[in-house]
């Protein structure tokens, strides 16, 4: 009989086992696509102690066990919806959008951090007044159609290094059936990050992330590589069948499913947000 889950707690707690507390340091103009490097853990920072119990820890006791789920990471308000009676865990560093997630009680999974290659605290720079929309671990580039876009605010959020969470997720027996990254430019560090993990297990059948497509001036949307053929070779080494088009947009998605476990790529409306 499959284990009822437990949607996730409102509790704060201290986050003891943060290694180290960082902030994003200075940046510099942006730079042509193939210049960009990765995301490092930045400099050291305190933060005030009302600042550090608003964060939600992460807790492998939340993942669901001996079963399939649903991972959606960088839900803002609008994460997927459910399918075929699997749980969902959802993903996203704004303290307003986990607190609605996690009020989802379908089988749902709230975790409130950022994803990237590291673990620590980073400033999250929050864009638009739509809720949050295209907000980012990385600032949007200059000469793109997002520079435009204003900070509405600067929030220091927890940043959960990639692994750790899919380490988890496989250790508790656990299959991912889809996986939507919607990380407004850290899709491809992220799954960089799990590449050899994805390589080595069927923990992830079906991907639909998210990419950008380089401009005229071979610039992308943000301040960091997430181009659709980059995200697209790691999966393809993975082991996964993959598609993708880049078009007037500046950006696109790349679906993807593993070889030998899926048959065919999922279509566009099973990772929409709302009921499927």
């Amino acid at each position: 009989m499959r284990r009822k889950f437990a949607s996730f707690h409102h509790n704060f707690i201290y986050l003891g086992w943060i290694l180290s507390l960082i902030l994003l340091g200075s940046r510099s103009t942006v730079p042509p696509p193939a210049a960009i490097s990765e995301p490092t853990p930045p400099s050291s920072v305190e933060l005030r102690e009302d600042d550090t119990i608003k964060f939600k820890g992460f807790n492998d006791d939340q993942i669901p066990r001996n079963t399939s789920v649903d991972v959606n990471i960088g839900t803002n308000y609008s994460p997927f919806g459910p399918q075929d009676d699997r749980y969902r865990i959802l993903v996203d560093p704004l303290f307003g959008v986990c607190d609605s997630n996690a009020k989802l009680t379908d089988k749902v999974t709230s975790f409130c951090f950022a994803v990237s290659n590291y673990t620590g605290f980073a400033t999250f720079n929050e864009y638009n007044e739509r809720k949050g929309v295209s907000s980012s671990l990385s600032e949007v580039a200059v000469g793109t159609s997002h520079e435009k876009f204003t900070i509405l605010s600067k929030r220091t959020v927890l940043v959960l290094e990639a692994v750790v969470l899919f380490t988890a997720i496989h250790r508790a027996n656990t299959q991912i059936h889809r996986l939507k990254l919607d990380m407004q430019g850290h899709e491809l560090t992220t799954l960089k990050n799990i590449k050899s993990l994805l390589r080595e297990s069927n923990l992830v059948v079906h991907v639909k992330s998210e990419c950008f497509c380089p401009n005229e001036n071979g610039l992308q949307i943000y301040q960091i590589d997430n181009s659709c053929e980059n995200i697209s070779v790691v999966l393809q080494d993975a082991g996964y069948a993959t598609k993708w088009k880049c078009s007037a947009k500046e950006w696109s998605d790349v679906i993807a499913y593993k070889k030998g476990v899926g048959t065919d790529f999922l279509p566009d409306k099973a990772f929409k947000n709302g009921v499927m």
